[in-house]
């Protein structure tokens, strides 16, 4: 059986086409969907010797706390 390269093209196109489509559906999905001074949301930088207190003030509600430094 002799096939030729119009099989290969036309996959090759194909496979193209399709990555376009997915590239294109991601498109406007990047922000958030929510402005961030409306969702509750407050970020607050802390020193180490007000950590305590600053997590005290916020009794009853979700917090998280990401703790980094140069070592």
């Amino acid at each position: 059986m002799k096939f030729g390269f119009r099989p290969l093209r036309t996959g090759i196109l194909l496979i193209g086409l399709a990555g376009l489509f997915v590239l294109g559906m991601d498109r406007g999905r990047a922000g958030p969907s929510i402005p961030p001074e409306k969702s509750g949301v407050a970020l607050k930088a802390v020193k180490y010797k007000d950590l305590t207190e600053a997590i005290r003030a916020q009794r009853g509600k979700v917090v998280v706390v990401d703790v980094w430094g140069f070592f």
